[in-house]
């Protein structure tokens, strides 16, 4: 059954990742050879791999198909039928809905007079919406809703019995009067999406978010509480095992099928109703559950959660053999490491990420986990079916959760040196990839010293190979706003600008742009810390996200023009930038920064008796060599008045246009002073202001200026070579 499931596996990935591919197939090949397996069984692994292969290249297409019809239906007003409706800070709504057939995540920040009023009316219904679909790689498509005819709403149907008991249980845990409702959800149902995103980052930034997923630990609790509980008693053998079938299938309902569940709980029933003298191992009960669930719903292999549970559980199945004869104490410390081995690559392909620190905080967590929360949350669960506000139980549950909070912000803190991969090609993968099994074949030899050798070295070579070693201008899909990353030959980075926004209902900023753009995208070029952050003007579309970065990513020094500040704002900075100890830089002390061969030189064209806080905007020239950048920030025609008496300009490769595009920005005096090779406009789709002009637009094509803009192209990266060569990441807001 292994090698079927290995086949199978071979043929999937020959289409996304060809590389991968050959490597389980040249395995595959190793095997059949060692074990002598009959040509038989060389033919079917063939036929799988050609059948499987065949099942995701009608899979892909599909995906192509959906992301096209998303393309062209960015604008949607229809009819929608709401499946999940989670109200947060009675703030916005997020969930679930299904609109023209398809199944999308959706957002709605609550406007004033539908607050309290109509909110509950969303969950099985159906309701006529507006909204746009946003685009990142960090996330499937987001249908941002911008109303909602409440008064219209129609229910589909009456959930049935079992969708009921789910909103029953979950609106009394919620009611319960204790402080983590949604904790005890999340450790029961898998389901994350109500947590407070705070403790969400941090857990997945310590390494201990696969704790909140349903998997073998929580199932096998569940198991042997039944079993005990029913042994005592003499319950027949078969009873046992066909309450424990029943119990682990509504348990997957309430889960609402996750994938990591799934494997967990087919598993077990299969371990269950195994007959003693039935020689099925691990391994092969492992592939069989793999088999099923792709056979059934083959989408599951592009599932995070469905690749982290299989490959660790492949890894811990095979390293058990040299487990099994330890002491309880070491079999845990290797355990821990082979499970941070498995899930080592997906880190690495999905998050740019080696999470170092999940090796010690899974040494604390995990036997919390498993010994203390998730049993205490599961007799929560099931106390809470009949009595709710139990004080005693509250204040225990609360209390655990507040130590669990001061633990996680505890390693938090110690993760601050976080290291980043950049992102590697599909054959780069493939060697990483032998190289992890031969760490792993090292370790489970007992070479523990020299594996863990081999890892960090390998990484190490890794990350310094997949360095571009030229300076890169990446200008990121922020939306309507400014960020900018210059990255020079030796890795120093630099950002301008952070973009920002604020939420529909105005009252708070909402990060989306640095979590799910600035950060995946500075990880994806394995930046781990910024050497500096420039804000070039106190605008929120350019240091909106500002205070987001400073929690989640290492900044070393911060420089802002002070008289642009108002003083209560420039106070809020300087407490942000102790509490983060960065150096705070009045940009007026500096005219030069040197990193490397680049040269960053500071152009002062402030207007400080301006209203127009664009007017003092930091201008930055960068030198590479033979080549210039110039970086506008949101600067006006008087600044570049300014800038043309003050300094002689040379001739830009690369210049960041003032302003969005806006007409108040780029003379045509200015632009034929300059002549810019390479023009880049940050702008964001249907913005309210129609940047960029056409009037601006027209001005570029007249000088023959080869002109980009973020709204059509996404994310843009000039890399200062002699080409001057230019990379897309087409996105969408």
């Amino acid at each position: 059954m292994f090698y079927i499931a290995l086949a199978f596996l071979a043929g999937a990935l020959w289409y996304s990742n060809f590389y991968i591919s050959l490597l389980i197939f040249v395995c595959l090949l190793y095997f059949v050879a060692i074990k002598r397996l009959t040509l038989i069984c060389f033919v079917l692994s063939i036929f799988i791999s050609i059948l499987s292969y065949n099942i995701y290249s009608n899979l892909n297409n599909s995906i192509k198909e959906q992301e096209i019809f998303n393309k062209h239906h960015e604008q949607i007003s229809a009819f929608a039928h709401v499946t999940s409706a989670i109200v947060q800070n009675n703030d916005f709504i997020k969930g679930h809905l299904i609109v023209y057939n398809r199944e999308y995540n959706y957002i709605y920040y609550i406007k004033k007079q539908d607050k309290g009023k109509y909110i509950h009316k969303l969950k099985h219904y159906t309701c006529k919406i507006n909204g746009n679909l946003t685009h990142s790689e960090s996330q499937n498509a987001l249908l941002v809703v911008k109303s909602i005819d409440f008064k219209n709403c129609k229910i589909n149907s009456n959930p049935n019995l079992i969708q009921r008991h789910i909103d029953f249980i979950n609106n009394q845990i919620v009611h319960s009067g204790t402080k983590y409702p949604y904790r005890i959800i999340a450790l029961i149902t898998g389901d994350t999406s109500q947590l407070n995103s705070t403790i969400k980052d941090a857990v997945k930034d310590i390494g201990i978010y696969h704790l909140l997923a349903v998997s073998g630990s929580h199932v096998a609790v569940i198991t042997l509480i039944i079993y005990q509980s029913l042994v005592r008693w003499n319950t027949p053998l078969i009873t046992i095992k066909l309450l424990c079938v029943c119990i682990l299938v509504i348990f997957a309902v309430e889960t609402q099928f996750a994938p990591s569940a799934l494997r967990s709980i087919i598993a077990m029933i299969i371990i269950l109703f195994k007959p003693k003298r039935t020689s099925l191992s691990g391994l092969n009960i492992l592939a069989f559950v793999f088999l099923l669930l792709l056979i059934v719903q083959p989408d599951f292999l592009y599932d995070i959660g469905f690749q982290f549970s299989f490959l660790i559980s492949l890894f811990l199945i095979l390293a058990q053999p040299s487990i099994h004869h330890l002491s309880r104490l070491k079999a845990f410390f290797v355990i821990t490491y082979i499970a941070q081995l498995g899930a080592l690559l997906i880190q690495i392909y999905h998050f740019n990420q080696v999470q170092w620190i999940g090796i010690l905080t899974n040494l604390i967590f995990v036997p919390l986990y498993s010994f203390i929360y998730f049993p205490l949350t599961l007799f929560f669960f099931l106390i809470s079916h009949i009595f709710i506000n139990i004080k005693l139980l509250n204040f225990i549950i609360d209390y655990l959760f507040a130590l669990h909070d001061q633990l996680v912000y505890f390693f938090l803190k110690l993760n601050n040196y976080q290291w980043n991969i950049p992102q590697l090609s599909n054959m780069t993968i493939m060697f990483l990839s032998i190289l992890v099994i031969l760490s792993f074949i090292i370790f489970i030899h007992k070479k523990y010293i020299q594996s863990l050798a081999l890892i960090i070295l390998s990484l190490i070579i890794v990350s310094y190979t997949a360095h571009s070693h030229v300076p890169t201008l990446t200008s990121f899909d922020v939306g309507q706003g400014d960020s900018l990353l210059y990255q020079t030959s030796r890795n120093h980075n630099i950002l301008i600008d952070t973009g920002g926004k604020t939420a529909q209902n105005h009252s708070t900023i909402t990060h989306n742009i640095a979590k799910y753009h600035i950060i995946p995208s500075l990880k994806k070029r394995g930046v781990s810390k910024l050497d500096e952050v420039i804000i070039t003007h106190p605008h929120i579309d350019h240091m909106g996200e500002l205070t987001y970065l400073m929690q989640h990513i290492r900044i070393k020094q911060l420089v802002i023009n002070s008289k642009s500040f108002p003083i209560s704002q420039l106070n809020v900075i300087k407490k942000w930038c102790s509490k983060y100890n960065i150096i705070l830089i009045n940009a007026d002390h500096i005219n030069t920064m040197h990193f490397d061969d680049s040269t960053i030189q500071f152009l002062r064209s402030y207007i400080y008796d301006s209203q127009d806080k664009n007017e003092q905007s930091i201008v930055l020239l960068i030198k590479y060599h033979y080549k210039t950048i110039l970086l506008m920030g949101d600067a006006s025609q008087r600044n570049e008045k300014i800038l043309m008496k003050k300094y002689h300009l040379p001739h830009i490769d690369i210049l960041k246009v003032g302003h969005h595009g806006s007409k108040t920005s780029s003379s045509m005096i200015f632009l034929k002073q300059i002549q810019p090779k390479i023009s880049i406009i940050s702008s964001g789709k249907h913005n309210k202001y129609h940047h960029p002009s056409i009037e601006t637009i027209h001005k570029f094509l007249s000088i023959h200026s080869k002109l980009f803009n973020t709204q059509d192209k996404g994310e843009i990266s000039v890399s200062l070579d002699s080409k001057l060569t230019i990379k897309l990441n087409h996105g969408n807001h």
